[in-house]
């Protein structure tokens, strides 16, 4: 079965770590081009040998939830004071602060990018010592940029993402970003100032019904709503698939809604109503505030959550992988999934057939590792809202995706 390997590196000052630095005419240390020594300045550095565990947690909890900042936490060992920021002798003297950008591999495939938020320093009586790097992703950043008084002109919802992250006061990296740029037209709006760019792009984010998150290699990501998913894994309890340590199955109504409000900023707003659902359940209500430039846009996205959410919904909800059970060629595919991916998934309650056999979109994904094991929770969310794909083995069946709106 599979092993995992864990990687941390942390982004310190690389001429203050010893033995790391390039000496002319040393025959290893001295080698151009090597990527084991460098002349120095800012860059990534593995401080794998001081690991115990390590936790990530990225993305939501259910669909109609906004995408959380990405956290994780990483615990090492600080017998020799490495991470102590006090001890002028440490190897990373001069480092070890918050902000610092931070980076999480399992097997050489990132699983994490972020900035440490805080160290957090333990020591015990007998002298052991460790400590804890806590992290969040770049949307901490988002959320703390305002952003100044300026009129944004009629566009698509990506390309308005993209003009606030060139602003001066945003100054998002060109190549950091994976933006669509959206099938919905945003209205004109003035910002008002102080507006946190975060909490902007979470309204254009609802106007277009599609995903803003970072991801696993640090880049802000928008995925239109009719953005096309690959199939990144396929789980199964009966041999024809990947196997899973547990599945967790919901059926109810924390996600029904029969009558749909959406308000436009600057337009009338739009009520649809499901009475058949109203009469069975009683009425659940969904307010959303939106930029649509268009009320008949804003009138189909209401007919279309209607149709997604009047009655309850049987969904998968999570995954649960230990990777030390599984077959090491598996363990890629697993560590190569991200949000917004689908997964398939096979399930035979109680072993008595028939089985279930659903896809689902990936909202989250979480990891717990430690020196001897490593456990992976996906968690998911229905594929009422994926689109309808040709020749897709999930998504081209007729009466069962969606063709959009």
């Amino acid at each position: 079965m599979a092993t995992t390997d864990v990687k941390i590196e942390l982004e310190v000052d690389l001429s203050l770590i010893p033995n790391y630095a390039i000496v002319l005419d040393d025959p290893i240390r001295g080698v151009l081009d090597s990527t084991a020594h460098r002349l120095g300045g800012v860059g990534f550095y593995n401080v794998s040998e001081y690991f115990q565990s390590m936790s990530v947690s990225r993305g939501k909890s259910r669909e109609l939830d906004e995408y959380e900042s990405g956290d994780a936490q990483v615990r090492f060992n600080n017998s020799q004071r490495a991470f102590d920021p006090k001890y002028q002798l440490s190897p990373f003297y001069g480092s070890i602060v918050p902000r610092l950008p931070i980076r999480i591999s399992v097997n050489d495939i990132l699983a994490y990018t972020g900035i440490v938020r805080d160290w957090n320093i333990g020591y015990d009586p007998g002298g052991a010592s460790y400590a804890t790097a806590v992290c969040s992703d770049r949307f901490t950043i988002l959320a703390q940029a305002p952003l100044t008084l300026e009129y944004n002109d009629v566009q698509f919802s990506g390309q308005r993402i993209n003009e606030i992250l060139s602003r001066p006061e945003v100054d998002w990296s060109l190549t950091e970003r994976n933006i669509d740029t959206g099938e919905t037209t945003l209205s004109a709006d003035l910002i008002a100032e102080g507006t946190a760019a975060l909490s902007y792009f979470r309204q254009v984010e609802t106007t277009e019904q599609g995903q803003l998150f970072i991801a696993k290699n640090g880049y802000l990501t928008f995925r239109s709503r009719n953005d096309t998913p690959q199939i990144a894994a396929t789980f199964a309890d009966d041999g024809t698939g990947i196997p899973y340590l547990s599945v967790s199955v919901v059926y109810g109504s924390e996600l029904l809604y029969n009558r749909i409000e959406i308000i436009p900023d600057g337009l009338d707003p739009v009520i649809v109503d499901d009475a058949i659902s109203q009469s069975g359940y009683g009425i659940s209500a969904l307010t959303l505030n939106t930029l649509h430039e268009y009320e008949t846009d804003a009138q189909d996205m209401a007919n279309y959550m209607l149709a997604s959410y009047a009655q309850p919904e049987f969904r998968f909800e999570q995954v649960t992988i230990q990777l030390g059970d599984i077959p090491s060629g598996d363990v890629e595919d697993i560590l190569n999934i991200e949000l917004g991916d689908l997964i398939g998934i096979t399930f035979t309650p109680s072993r008595i057939p028939p089985a279930i056999v659903e896809y689902a979109r990936v909202v989250g994904l979480e990891h717990e590792a430690e020196a001897l094991s490593h456990e992976v929770r996906v968690r998911l969310a229905s594929l009422a809202v994926i689109p309808f794909v040709l020749d897709s083995e999930a998504l081209g069946v007729l009466d069962t995706s969606s063709l959009g709106y």
